[in-house]
């Protein structure tokens, strides 16, 4: 009698299990947000997808969502199609979207990690798996990520021997060892977008040194080596200064390189050169005309 009991017990169990729906997800929109995308199991919300993230996190109910993490269900294509269209809606500052991942991945100091794990080190608030705000200690004074947003900025435009050129002068040379670190440094051919569409003026390899707020101090168009852009560099160092006075600047463009001015083959060494010679001629025949009388 006992194991029949048991036997109709186990049949109705299994009864039961059979009876219950298979699990249906189902994607959706918001009216109110097109960056989000709903997910629902059997007609319940269960996460969400955010399209400007690329990533899917748990929805846990009253107005409370999980971490992000792996989506139990892949996007439909009328859905990756969304996302794509709203990544290309979105203003692109020179990234290239081709090379970004198609999915959501965190970094702690180069090392793979989990997007709560980066939150707690940027001491963000987050949320634990009952959905309530965890108290994240802020990082102690000193402890905070290293920033260059007052660094100056040099701007490298020429061909690929110009730029490397000055790279590796910024990298070796000690003239501009004091600087080293501490410049934001970026360099471009001068058809690159940036170049084009940034304001810059480059018909010839130049070198720009700018102020954190875009300013430019200083830009050497005949770079003559290291020296040369390390004086650049302390011009924009005074600039930064609140007591920066122009009249001090140095005139770079009154240092050209030293040459024997009878080498130069232009029109105006020659005109010179011929005011010197008939000067010089008139004064030696004034001082012979001299002597006969």
């Amino acid at each position: 009698m006992k194991r029949f009991a048991l036997a109709l017990a186990a049949l109705a169990l299994t009864s039961f299990a059979d009876a219950q729906p298979p699990a249906v997800y189902t994607w959706h929109t918001f009216a109110d947000d097109a960056s989000q995308l709903g997910l629902t199991l059997n007609g319940r919300q269960v996460g969400g997808y955010d399209l400007e993230r690329g990533a899917y996190r748990e929805y846990l109910g009253n107005d409370r969502w999980g971490e992000y993490t792996t989506c139990p269900v892949a996007l439909p294509g009328w859905a990756q199609a969304r996302e794509r269209e709203y990544q290309r809606a979105r203003p692109n500052f020179g990234i290239d979207t081709g090379r970004l991942r198609q999915s959501q991945t965190d970094s702690l100091n180069g090392r793979p990690a989990t997007t709560g794990e980066v939150l707690r080190a940027l001491g963000a608030p987050i949320c634990n798996a009952a959905g309530k705000a965890q108290t994240v200690p802020q990082p102690e004074a000193g402890a905070d990520p290293p920033t260059d947003k007052d660094a100056l900025c040099v701007t490298v435009i020429g061909d690929d021997a110009f730029r490397k050129r000055v790279l590796s002068d910024l990298d070796t040379a000690p003239a501009l060892a004091a600087y080293k670190g501490k410049v934001r440094v970026q360099d471009y051919a001068p058809t690159d977008w940036a170049v084009t569409t940034g304001g810059f003026q480059a018909t010839e390899p130049t070198v720009y040194v700018q102020l954190p707020d875009g300013r430019v101090p200083a830009r050497v168009r005949a770079y003559t080596g290291p020296d040369q852009l390390a004086e650049a560099l302390a011009c924009a160092v005074r600039r930064k200064d609140p007591n920066y006075d122009p009249a001090k600047d140095p005139d770079l463009s009154c240092k050209p390189p030293k040459t024997d001015p009878l080498s130069v083959p232009d029109d105006q060494s020659h005109a010179a050169l011929a005011t010197a010679l008939n000067g010089g001629a008139l004064g030696i025949y004034a001082l012979l005309k001299a002597r006969k009388r």
